[in-house]
Parts: C-alpha cells; structure tokens; sequence
C-alpha cells in the first residue's frame, strides 16, 4: 500500500486527514472504517483516478507471492482490451483451480475474456468460466457467460465444449431428458479431434440417461451405452476415473451383470484411489452405482467419504450436495437415522445457498420409510413420481419411491401391497437399485404366495450375489433362499445369513434376518428360540428408530410369549435442520470455524445456532450435547 501511494506521489502524512474524519482506520492495517464508506469513495472517483490507483498497487504487489491481487489490479487499470493482461487472469485462474478455489476461477476467466481481443481466444475463454460456474452450481451466471460464445464457438473442441455446458445446463434446470441427444452426436463429432473431450461428454450422457431411463428423449440407454462402447477415440492411453466408471456401467447396460462384475470393482478402485478433479456434471452423480451394484458397503461408504471431502475442499457445492444423498443412504443402511437425517438437511441447506429449491421429503423417501412415517412418505413418494418421475422425467425418483413404498409396507407386514410396489421396480432392474430390491421381491412373493415371482426373483438374486461375493451379496441370498427352502434347510441358511451379515455394516439387514428367522422358528413352535431372534430384531430396530419393522417384531415377539414394551423413537428436539447440524457437529468435536468452513456460513451464524441449541436443550456445555446427541455424532 505504501509503495502504491509513494507511486502516485502521495507521502505518508496524507492519511492523517482521512484518519481523522473517520474515513479509515490504521490498525492492523489501514483500511476503510466501514464497508459502505468504502463504496461511497469508490463510485465517487473518476474513472482514471481508479485506473491510476489500481496501475499503482499492480506496480507495488509481487508477481510471485500474491499473483491473484496482481492480477485483478491489472485488470481493473485497463481500458478496452489488453491481451497480457487476460493471459495473466487466466494464468491466475488456473492456479485458483489448483487449489480448489472454482468460485474465483469463475471471476478470473470472466475477466479475462472481457479483456480478449480475438474471437476465438475470447469464446474459449467465456467456455471455461461458464464450466468453472457449474462447478459451483451458479446455472444462471453458467448460461450468461455461455451466451457471450454464440458469435463465433470456435473449433470443433470448443463447439463440442459449449454443447457440453449446455447439456449440463438442461440437467441442473430439471430437464435431463433432454441431456444425452444433445450431448451424444457432439461427443461423436469431436472424437478424432479431442478424444477425452469425448470421453467426458459420454459419460455426462450416460449420468444422465441413468437417472431418466426409459423417459430419455431421443435414444434409449441401451443404445447410449452401445454407442459409448463403439466410441472411435485412443483407447490406449490410461483410463480416468470417468472412463473406468463409463466402461463398467456400458458393459452392465449392453452385455449384462456377468460381464460387468470385474470392470464394476475396477470402478470402485478408480473412485477410491485415482486422481480426481470435477470439470462438469458430478462425478458422485454415477459413483454410488458400481458399490450398490455389486452389494459393496464398504467400497460405497468410502467412495462417499472421499467425494465429500473432495467436495468441500474445493468448494465444489454442486457435487457435495450429490453426494451428500448417498452418504444419507450409507448411513440409513448403518442404521444411523439420526446421521441419515443430518445429510439430507445439509443437502437442502445447499440448495438454498445455491439459488435452488430444497429437495424436501421427495429425496428421503427411504428415510421415511424405514421410519415408518406413513403420511410424510406419501407425500415424498407423490411428488417423487408424479412430478420428477413424471414431470421432470427423472426415472430413478420414481424407482426410489418404488422401493420406499416397498419397504413401509415390508415393516407393517402387508405383503400384497409391497409386492405390488416392489414389482415395479423389479420390472425396470436399473443397476444397483435393482439389485437391491431383490431380497425384498422374494421376501413380498413369498409371503404373499406367489412362488412364480418369488422364484423368478431369487434366481436372478442367486446368479447375481455369486458373481459378487461380498458379504452383503451372500447374506440377503441366504436369506431369500431360506424363505424358499424346506425346513431341513431353512435354518441352516438363516443362520448363514447372519454369519455373511454380521461382517458388513448393514445393520438395517442384519435386523431383518433376525425377525424373519425369529418368524420361521415361531411358526415351528421354537418360541424360546424365536425370542431370542426376535428380541434382538425389536432392539435393533427400536435402536435405529425403524418404527414399523420394530412393530412387526413386538407383536411377533408378543406371539411367541414374550411382552415387549413398546419404545418410542428417539427423543425428538425441537432443532432447525441447520440448528441440528451445527450441534451435531460441535458434539463431534469441531470448532466453530471447522463448523462454518463445513456448512458455509459464517463463525458468528455457528455462534448464534449454538446458543439457541443449547436454550432448546437446557445446557451449558459441548460436553453436555455430546451426550445428549449421543449416536448422532458418531458418523460424523
């Protein structure tokens, strides 16, 4: 500062006035008293004086310990275009991405172009800011500066570019349909030009005729994912991570399970391992389906794990509120509701900070259902398939309320209506989902009375579970086979399904095998065998907050000669979603400024939430909310 003012021939006396009227203060440093003073003497300068000041405090920055300040002070000292200075914006810009800082890349690249005198520079420039504005899930500023390329996109990468930012547009709008057939003849296009250009941009298509499925407008996703396997690019080099997950779920979609077991590992090993930097649509968007597909507990809550740390240390808001959903059913799985609850918050306090409307009961519909909330499910399960199955024609919502449906109706024991719902779903096997739901076909049939369907389900159960033998796969077929079985094999399996479920971390399984053991020994006159089944089924939903399968074990248990008392859920406080982050997070441990960096609020907005928290509570210290949280922190 003092060099700049020693620039323009000001000496150090020349504060003093400025000082005195109050305008700025010299502790720590000088500086304006209030930002709004500081607005004041901004617009109240001519135009060259704020040229010649920023010329000076360009001249006064070094180049190498604060190149961004530089940089932007060049910028603002300019008058038309200067192609030296939009070369150090976009040099700048590149190092803001290197650590994670998207939001000022944006600004940087923006400023860059402005300052562009050709074309063609110019509109590769303005790509760039617009995908650079996607990260941070700024739609709207995305497709203003997308718009500034239309009068010449340049070569064929960048016209492939621009199509690729505009699909990414349609998606994060709600019209997703649309995505592959805009995204598919641009990729085919630039393959011989720009081969990886390609390689993103079939991915992005298969993301997003993942979620729409059948309702895809202008090509089915067989024909996608045969297509992406066709594809005329180098497949020499050393895939990405995006080419490895592209790869296994194109095999999955076109050759079928068998063939895509060992590239579905290799993609969980990708997402686990490999170098991963988020240029466009969210990588979490297709993440979670190779560890569901191949029931992987493990591999999938890792995955989530690293995408969100990724997530919030490059301020990728967009991706973090993907990959918050599937952190949300990790925890469900884990029986930590509570946890579950606390992602789902967070995912719509993103979106509100992002511009956008929160997700609501529509994107817990799981969640709900295991907590046996009937009215609130249905509400969720309406809006999931009427309008973003139906409206938006996101397919996978739909699937989603399909299986919650399923799952609400399982726990109270109506088994026509839950294979009413689960045959739709079954129907429509999308990998990993469907994969999923296959236990819970076999368990509706079965106890409904429908061996066609019940054996139709559990020999593609069986052909699926021995291709992946993880604990998980091998559990549920035991399972299902035992539901099928005589009772010379019946308990075998059933203990054998405990046995494979106990070494993974899917509690809501584990509790089910119980009851459904607990039932078959009941029905055999075991009781005293059968309560003890059925009692560790009732504690372990009761535990987890599973109101309607922990029903169905109390009376089951009350049949068997043993009087449960029923047990409410867990204490419910009278906490905002954002109040209940928060203390969740202190009870964890975290400082308010861990706290704030996490949630993108400010230190004093995590003050204010935690001293209503503890009002709410009747407490004075972390310590005390730690205890009162109790398992909620423990994920955290």
């Amino acid at each position: 500062l003092w060099l700049a003012a020693g620039a323009l021939g000001l000496s150090a006396q020349a504060l003093d006035a400025a000082v005195a009227g109050g305008i700025v203060t010299t502790r720590p440093h000088p500086a304006f008293r209030h930002p709004l003073i500081r607005s004041a003497v901004h617009s109240g300068a001519a135009p060259g004086e704020l040229r010649r000041v920023h010329q000076a405090l360009a001249g006064a920055t070094d180049r190498d310990s604060a190149p961004d300040r530089r940089a932007w002070h060049l910028a603002e000292a300019v008058i038309g275009l200067d192609e030296d200075v939009a070369a150090e914006l976009e040099r700048v810009a590149e190092r803001a991405r290197g650590r994670g800082g998207y939001a000022a890349r944006a600004a940087f690249l923006v400023r860059a172009a402005e300052l562009t005198p050709d074309p063609r520079t110019r509109a590769a420039r303005y790509l760039s800011a617009a995908q650079a504005h996607l990260v941070i899930g700024d739609t709207a500023m995305a497709r203003s500066v997308l718009d500034q390329t239309e009068p010449d996109p340049g070569t064929p990468t960048a016209r492939a570019t621009a199509q690729r930012l505009r699909a990414a547009i349609e998606w994060l709008r709600g019209r997703a349909v649309l995505a592959p057939s805009i995204l598919m003849p641009a990729a085919a296009e630039v393959a011989a030009f720009d081969g990886q250009l390609a390689r993103d941009m079939v991915f992005e298509a298969l993301a997003s005729g993942m979620m729409t499925r059948d309702r895809t407008v202008g090509m089915t996703l067989d024909d996608l994912a045969r297509q992406a396997l066709t594809m005329p690019w180098d497949r020499s080099a050393r895939p990405a991570i995006p080419d490895v997950v592209m790869d296994a779920y194109c095999t999955r979609i076109a050759e079928g399970y068998a063939a895509a077991v060992p590239k579905l590992r290799d993609s969980v090993e990708a997402l686990l391992t490999g170098d991963l930097v988020e240029t466009g649509m969210p990588i979490a968007l297709m993440a979670y389906v190779g560890a569901e597909d191949l029931w992987d507990d493990r591999g999938h809550g890792a995955v989530m794990e690293r995408l969100a740390a990724i997530a919030r240390s490059q301020g990728a808001l967009q991706a973090l509120g993907v990959v918050l959903y599937a952190l949300a059913v990790n925890e469900l799985w884990a029986g930590r509701f509570d946890r579950a609850e606390s992602c789902y918050d967070e995912a719509d306090e993103l979106a509100v900070a992002l511009g956008t409307v929160p997700k609501g009961p529509s994107h817990r519909v799981e969640l709900l259902a295991w907590q046996g909330r009937r009215a609130e499910l249905l509400v969720g399960t309406d809006d999931a398939i009427n309008r973003w199955g139906g409206q938006l024609g996101f397919a996978v919502m739909a699937d989603n309320a399909y299986h919650a449906l399923t799952i609400l109706e399982l726990g109270a024991a109506n088994y026509p209506e839950a294979l009413a719902w689960a045959r739709l779903g079954y129907e429509n096997d999308a990998p990993g989902q469907g994969n999923l739901l296959l236990p819970d076909v076999v368990e509706a049939a079965a106890r409904t009375g429908d061996p066609a369907t019940a054996s139709a389900a559990l020999a593609r159960l069986t052909e699926r579970a021995s291709l992946s033998g993880t604990p998980w796969a091998l559990g549920v077929l035991a399972r299902s086979r035992a539901l099928m079985a005589d009772d010379e094999q019946a308990e075998v399996l059933y203990r054998e399904a405990v046995k494979h479920l106990a070494d993974t971390a899917i509690v809501t399984e584990q509790a089910r095998t119980h009851l459904l053991f607990g039932e078959w020994l009941s029905r055999r006159r075991r009781r005293p065998d059968a309560r003890t089944q059925l009692r560790t089924a009732y504690e372990m939903f009761t535990d987890m907050g599973a109101a309607g399968f922990a029903e169905r074990a109390r009376l089951e248990l009350l049949a068997a000669g043993e009087h449960a008392r029923k047990r409410g859920a867990h204490a419910a406080y009278d906490l905002t979603p954002q109040e209940k982050q928060v203390a969740v997070l202190a009870a964890g441990g975290s400082t308010n400024t861990e706290i704030a960096g996490r949630l993108f609020i400010t230190t004093s907005t995590v003050e204010y939430h935690l001293n209503k928290v503890f009002r709410k509570l009747d407490i004075t210290s972390r310590r005390q909310l730690s205890a009162l949280l109790g398992d909620a922190v423990k994920a955290v």
